[in-house]
């Protein structure tokens, strides 16, 4: 069967449990990400990947992406790799690691609308922002964001990767996706690669007496027992 390009991209997507999030976060991303997080969940229990690159959107569809990521048993990677501000921002806060790469920037503000009407609709609109604003999932971001900014201040407040760090909101700068793993996932895999290579050396040398022959037999060997280990890291096998 011939698969076009973008098909064995999304089959590959599908096998690492990594999920793209991008533009605008509105309905159709909430579809999207939580139909995506369903399955990844009743598939396995390794760890999902948000890559997150958004200007934010919709609060609300916010909030329901957050609450299905926080009633299944896979723990959250959100991987910051562009622009997070808004809406995204508080999607990235809520994950259970939190990573940038080293372009990411970000910003924050307080919920905000438009809305017209009678003095009535006024009142109800801004009880429901102060609804939103004091909900845990925002003040699950507003406890990572810097010092230094005013919180109580409704504009919009950017600021860098160097900051986000010193706040906690990114938890690790990645330089490759090796880094997306998780320490204590990486920290098993490094043991297992260990104890697996340990069980295979008596077989390489028996194998092959030359002492060169060996040493090459033996890099081969780590080289695709370390591989295999990794991939099943992503989900691939």
């Amino acid at each position: 069967m011939i698969t076009t390009i973008d098909e064995r991209v999304e089959e590959f997507l599908d096998s690492a449990n990594i999920i793209f999030i991008t533009g605008e976060i509105n309905d159709e991303m909430y579809r999207y990400v939580v139909s995506k997080l369903i399955y990844y969940a009743a598939e396995s229990r390794n760890p999902i990947y948000l890559i997150i690159n958004s200007i934010g959107g919709s609060v609300y569809s916010a909030y329901g992406i957050i609450s299905v990521m926080k009633s299944i048993k896979n723990e959250i990677v959100g991987i910051a790799n562009g622009i997070v501000s808004s809406a995204a921002l508080v999607l990235l806060a809520n994950c259970d690691y939190r990573y940038a790469f080293s372009g990411s920037s970000f910003m924050h503000h307080l919920p905000s609308t438009s809305v017209e009407g009678t003095d009535i609709d006024i009142e109800h609109m801004i009880e429901e922002l102060n609804i939103i604003k004091n909900h845990e999932f925002f003040k699950n971001t507003e406890k990572l964001t810097p010092n230094s900014i005013d919180l109580t201040r409704n504009v919009d407040h950017a600021f860098t990767l160097e900051q986000a760090k010193e706040s906690g909101l990114i938890q690790k700068v990645i330089k490759d996706f090796d880094d997306i793993v998780p320490e204590k996932y990486a920290e098993d895999i490094k043991a297992s690669i260990v104890q697996e290579i340990s069980t295979n050396i008596l077989a390489v040398f028996e194998e092959y007496d030359d002492v060169e022959m060996f040493s090459e037999a033996l890099d081969l060997v780590k080289y695709a027992i370390a591989e295999e280990k990794w991939a099943a890291a992503y989900g691939k096998i």
